[in-house]
């Protein structure tokens, strides 16, 4: 499924009219068929129209639904004279084909409806609702019934998720031709409900033309990416990884990123841990190798990347970051790290700040992992204005690093320097707790080691994560949910996603 910024929706949709030659009253006529598929049942429909094209959405799907025997009341916000020309005329065949249209005005003595459908702004909208607009949607709000909106709910930033007040909740959103970014994304989340996309016809063409770069990573696509196992698989051909994690007092990390490696697939594993640890880290697992490095203090000595490297002549894909105490000698061993590994790599936690120390040859198979508070590090930003526009800040993160960008958070968001982006589905308020980053980021490079690229790595990684977090909560409920579950949960999470019935 396709994301578009408002930008993006409008050039596929002049695209569509100018260059293709579809009337843009086909498309408005055939996004309120689409609608009206949508609609939950209803006998009584009130529908509040704005003056430009999503208004007029609304006067044609008002039409639709009494041509249907639905007792419909249409509030109309503004005189005909002010609404665009294709709203002007889905108006006057409204009152043509006999539906009841009155002004906002009159509708001050509606209670509600079985259905009541925002049809005011849309994705044309610019700021806090003012005015009739503003007036209209604390109307709305009032209402009894089920609550509609049309492509986005009013008074909700279509690009960012950033929720004006007033703004109206909805418990359906219908995206029409792709989904908005302010209904997946910030605030804009929490108000839009449940989010459906109802398909108008716009054609691959027009969608490249307005460059519309955003993807729904969500069971399809997960399943379209799956790596599949050969019969005769053997443990160097399923993923040859490197773990370069830990430090005293920080054991769980890579004893986490292990797990996420193997329950995800992989091969075969080795963890390089500071020799202080290595006793520990062999007591808590069990299948991965384990690699003692030179220590100094409580974590890597200066020359342990070094030592790391000289191990690595058949790694497929390598891990480094989670765990790992910042010291000069720490840090000198992550840059020689990053800076001479050959295989594909995943950067992570205590790691982060030395990305740049990647070859810019090497930077499009590397994927980096940071929470928000490193990524405003990163961007020199503050979390406020990541979480004010995380996509943004994910574009940003992956044109400043050159690398795969995975910016975690609610929805965990990819994107690739190359400009892509992808939207995550998957996932719970049970998964902020300690060492899921961990888990997360040994899936990815666990699916690096077994021939995906980096970017759809990245996003399939991020997804298998997330479903085994959504698994475990409704094995245990969300309180008192640990990585550790999460991390095994993730070969039901793989069997689901690939169409298998397995119990949860």
């Amino acid at each position: 499924m396709y994301i578009a910024t408002a930008a993006q929706q409008k050039a596929a949709d002049l695209y569509t009219i100018q260059k293709m030659g579809v009337p843009s009253l086909v498309l408005m006529e055939t996004a309120a068929n689409r609608l009206m598929d949508a609609c939950p049942d209803a006998t009584r429909v009130i529908i509040f129209c704005g003056g430009g094209n999503n208004g007029g959405d609304g006067f044609c799907l008002g039409r639709l639904l009494a041509q249907k025997n639905k007792d419909v009341t249409l509030v109309r916000l503004y005189a005909p004279e002010k609404m665009s020309p294709d709203a002007q005329t889905e108006y006057a065949l409204a009152l043509r084909f006999g539906v009841s249209v009155i002004s906002l005005e009159e509708a001050s003595a509606l209670c509600g409806a079985d259905l009541v459908i925002d049809a005011m702004l849309g994705t044309g909208q610019f700021g806090a609702p003012k005015g009739k607009i503003a007036e209209a949607v604390t109307l709305y709000n009032q209402m009894s019934g089920i609550k509609l909106a049309v492509d986005i709910p009013t008074g909700v930033n279509c690009d960012t998720g950033e929720v004006y007040i007033p703004a109206a909740k909805a418990d359906l959103t219908v995206c029409i031709g792709s989904l908005k970014y302010g209904v997946l994304v910030g605030e804009g989340q929490k108000i839009a409900g449940k989010v459906i996309l109802k398909d108008i016809g716009i054609p691959k063409e027009a969608i490249d033309a307005a460059g519309i770069c955003g993807t729904l990573a969500d069971v399809a696509w997960a399943k379209a990416h799956l790596p599949v196992r050969a019969l005769d698989a053997h443990k160097y051909s399923c993923g040859n990884l490197l773990i370069f994690s830990g430090s005293v007092g920080m054991t769980g990390a890579p004893t986490l990123a292990a797990q996420g490696a193997l329950y995800s697939g992989a091969g075969l594993v080795t963890v390089a841990v500071p020799s202080c640890i290595s006793n520990i880290i062999s007591v808590k697992l069990t299948e991965p190798l384990i690699l003692p490095l030179s220590e100094e203090g409580d974590t890597f000595s200066s020359d342990a990347g070094r030592m790391a490297l000289e191990h690595m002549t058949k790694t497929d894909a390598a891990l480094i970051g989670p765990g790992i105490k910042l010291t000069p000698s720490s840090a000198k061993a992550m840059q020689d790290f990053i800076e001479k590994a050959s295989c594909a790599l995943v950067i992570d936690a205590g790691a982060l700040p030395f990305t740049e120390s990647r070859p810019d040859e090497k930077r499009s198979t590397t994927v980096i992992t940071p929470h928000r508070g490193e990524a405003a590090r990163i961007l020199d930003c503050t979390v406020q204005e990541i979480n004010a526009d995380p996509v943004k800040a994910a574009q940003m993160l992956a044109k400043k690093t050159g690398c795969v960008s995975v910016l975690k958070g609610h929805p965990t968001i990819t994107a690739t320097p190359d400009g892509k982006l992808y939207v995550n589905t998957t996932g719970n308020p049970g998964m902020a707790t300690g060492g899921t980053g961990d888990v997360l980021a040994g899936v990815i490079t666990s699916l690096i080691g077994q021939g995906i690229k980096a970017a759809h790595a990245a996003v399939l990684g991020v997804y298998l994560h997330g479903l085994a977090g959504d698994i475990a909560a409704k094995q245990k409920g969300e309180h008192g949910l640990c990585a550790t579950d999460v991390a095994k949960a993730l070969p039901i999470a793989i069997s689901i996603t690939q169409g298998k019935n397995v119990s949860v």
